[in-house]
């Protein structure tokens, strides 16, 4: 995405870099890939994992950070101590 524009056929040195990521993070068993780009790399890595090529999944920081991703989906509840209070991080 350059300047707000949507690529509907992007770039071959983008897709490269996408699948040399994919390629690493395959090799490396890297659960997660970190991005904001929802228009290559998180494409690619669906393609990949329904292809039986890589296990790892794109987190798309544009929807927003959410632990639950690193959690397989379990949202984190906040428990307090029996003096009610939060314990400390």
């Amino acid at each position: 995405c350059r300047r707000g524009k949507i690529l509907r056929n992007p770039p071959p040195l983008m897709i490269y870099n996408a699948l040399q990521l994919i390629a690493q993070a395959a090799t490396e068993g890297i659960p997660f890939i970190l991005t904001e780009d929802r228009n290559t790399l998180s494409k690619y890595v669906e393609r990949a994992m329904s292809a039986g090529t890589c296990q790892c999944w794109a987190v798309l920081l544009t929807d927003g950070f959410d632990a639950a991703w690193f959690n397989n989906g379990q949202k984190v509840l906040p428990l307090k101590t029996s003096d009610g209070e939060a314990p400390a991080p």
